[in-house]
């Protein structure tokens, strides 16, 4: 074989670089240095993965100056973990260091702390709008999501820190495919039962997009244990709504609403959830908790995808009233009132208190600086006793997005100019818009459980 190799080991070293630059790119020349009194040049791996994976292999072997044994992982990470280049650096070596991980683990966590404690403090006091598209924004956040999508490993509890984390940041990653890899890995009902947990506290309760996050990670646990079996999950929402326990009801109504948002298209499973429409609406009272949001937003989604039962107008009068408690930007409230339009105006019409009228007066009147007022525009449409189309005409020309599904209904029942309603309706969605926005919803939530 030596006699065969030297036929093949033809001229100096700098061409046999050369040849492997021209024909394969596996290296190229970087720029020169100087030996000696020559300059000469210098090689790089072309492919950034290459140089990214040797990276995190020196940064775990000690493979760089002025290395000792005491070093961890993170001695050598510090400095770099905040820079751009290295976001895929840093994961790679937690996978490759192994249990070692544990300083980096930890000093991820308390980046996130810190900087979620500093934006929760700068939003107390806010409307829920603000709160729900804020986001707290730190780059520790998404190296701890690629950490844990790689299955690095850690102390189980350094883990379940991790993991509260990536839950109360979901919004920042919205549900990508990384979250969505952990969502259905190993850590996926820790995860689940962490958000769970948070969704419950007080503490948290307030950050709406917590249910969400609960829905998402629920639905992905449902499919993994029981496939798409929509009709089981409306028979756990039966059984727990007979043995009376408010959890596993808020629980079930959440863990369907994962499976509509992010399942099937709603029409196959519309037939189940007319069965339940009843349980649903005994849960929406006039109170403040978590079941009675869980039952808004199953309320809202059965008539977006639906049709709108109008018989109920007690339940409307009760959406009134739980909008004059609530802070309503965001909330699902706000959802659940945006799904009334398909009621005629006629067959409605609330009585609203003046705390109600003011309160719809003010959210119209600073409709640029919200971001949703969806509940507003709708107790205004159908109290025509206490407003005047005017007011509504006036805000809807100010938005420059009109983001409700029934704009369409609205806008041919109120007075106004044919100028201001092809305004109006150019900046609405279509329902081939919607209908694509709904698609990509649902095909990222279920596309990981799919491929796995």
């Amino acid at each position: 074989m030596v006699p065969q190799a030297k036929l093949y080991a033809k001229g100096t070293a700098y061409e046999f670089l050369k040849r492997v630059e021209l024909r394969s790119s596996l290296l190229v020349e970087a720029g020169h240095q100087k030996e000696g009194f020559r300059a000469v040049p210098f090689y790089q791996f072309r492919h950034l993965t290459f140089q990214e994976y040797l990276a995190a292999v020196a940064v775990v072997e000690g493979h760089y100056r002025n290395y000792s044994n005491e070093q961890s992982v993170l001695d050598a990470l510090g400095r770099y973990i905040d820079a751009e280049e290295w976001k895929e650096v840093v994961p790679m070596a937690a996978v490759l260091a192994r249990k070692r991980s544990e300083p980096l683990f930890r000093y991820l966590n308390n980046k996130c702390a810190n900087a979620f404690n500093e934006w929760n403090a700068e939003l107390m006091g806010r409307h829920n709008s603000e709160k729900y598209l804020s986001t707290p924004k730190v780059d520790a956040a998404s190296l701890l999501l690629k950490c844990l999508a790689d299955e690095a490993e850690a102390a189980p509890s350094t883990i379940s820190e991790s993991l509260r984390w990536i839950v109360l940041y979901t919004r920042l990653f919205q549900f990508d495919a990384s979250w969505r890899q952990i969502a259905s890995g190993p850590y996926g009902r820790e995860l689940r039962d962490i958000a769970w947990e948070l969704l419950k506290s007080e503490e948290y309760s307030r950050l709406l997009w917590l249910r969400n996050s609960f829905a998402a990670a629920a639905q992905i646990q449902f499919c993994i244990e029981n496939g798409d079996d929509f009709e089981k999950q409306i028979q756990l929402l039966i059984v727990a709504d007979s043995a009376g326990d408010e959890d596993l009801v808020a629980k079930a109504l959440l863990t369907i609403n994962g499976l509509v948002w992010g399942g099937r298209p709603f029409v196959e499973k519309f037939e189940s959830m007319r069965r339940v429409r009843g349980i649903v609406e005994k849960y929406i009272k006039d109170e403040e908790s978590l079941l009675v949001d869980a039952a808004l937003w199953t309320w809202g989604l059965m008539n977006r995808h639906g049709e709108v039962v109008a018989e109920n107008l007690g339940l409307l009068d009760t959406l009134v009233k739980i909008y004059e408690r609530v802070d309503s930007g965001m909330s699902s409230v706000s959802f659940a009132l945006d799904t009334v339009f398909g009621i005629p105006r006629s067959r409605w019409m609330p009585s609203v208190s003046e705390n109600v009228r003011v309160k719809i007066i003010n959210e119209l009147g600073e409709i640029e600086k919200r971001h949703d007022v969806r509940s507003a525009l709708c107790i205004a449409f159908y109290a025509r006793d206490s407003f005047d189309d005017r007011i509504i005409v006036d805000a809807l020309l100010k938005v420059d997005y009109v983001m409700s599904p029934g704009i369409e209904r609205v806008v041919a029942q109120l007075n106004m100019s044919d100028d201001e309603r092809k305004r109006i309706l150019e900046r609405a969605p279509t329902r081939e818009s919607r209908e694509g926005r709904r698609k990509k919803s649902a095909h990222q939530l279920r596309f990981r459980f799919k491929t796995t």
